[in-house]
């Protein structure tokens, strides 16, 4: 079972990894205000009736004990699209989890897992400080040509905002990330490009 999310998002001026560090504890959107799902997590929202999923560029391997404490939901909520059935494939494969208690990284987790893209960089670094086991995934990089192939699945105006973000024609987590930070864009609209490279990109080292 895992927890995914954004490392390098910043809540309070520090990355998700940072505010991990520092408490010991994963808080979820509804204490922190960050998310990379639906930004509804407050009273009358939508993601205050059910969760909407996260795709996120790392996440957290929980224990097996933490099973103990956890339901479960499948097929998510979510899926009403037409366009999310036919082009959502693997990326909405999923059993949606919810683990009651707080998730203690000292007890709860067994790794952090982490796109590649990070390499290098203080997201790294940050991972390093945490006292867990860091691993690293096989990633996801997508080209702004491959974007341009699938304009139903998020929108024509995300192939716009991807294409203008792309680092030499190229997008991953670590883009995507750049550009949150930067803040010339809609949330929304970035975390559209990112699922796209979630669904359409390839592993980094291809």
């Amino acid at each position: 079972m895992t927890i995914n999310f954004h490392p390098d998002r910043l809540s309070g001026g520090v990355t998700v990894l940072e505010s991990l560090a520092r408490d010991g504890v994963y808080r979820s959107q509804f204490e922190t205000g960050t998310s990379s799902g639906g930004l509804t997590a407050h009273r009358g929202g939508a993601r205050w009736h059910w969760e909407k999923r996260i795709f996120g560029s790392a996440h957290l391997r929980l224990t097996e004990a933490v099973l103990d404490r956890s339901t479960f939901c499948f097929p998510d909520s979510v899926f009403t699209d037409e366009i999310e059935a036919t082009e959502g494939g693997l990326l909405d494969d999923y059993v949606e989890a919810h683990v009651h208690g707080p998730v203690e990284l000292a007890v709860d987790v067994e790794a952090l897992v982490l796109d590649p893209c990070f390499r290098g960089s203080p997201i790294e670094v940050q991972a390093g400080a945490l006292g867990v086991a860091v691993e690293w995934h096989e990633g996801r990089r997508l080209t702004v040509r491959a974007l341009a192939e699938h304009p139903l699945f998020r929108g024509p105006r995300t192939v716009e905002v991807g294409r203008r973000i792309a680092v030499a024609g190229l997008l991953d987590a670590a883009v995507v990330g750049r550009a949150a930070e930067a803040g010339e864009d809609d949330p929304q609209d970035l975390k559209k490009v990112w699922h796209c490279v979630a669904r359409f990109g390839a592993p980094a080292e291809s």
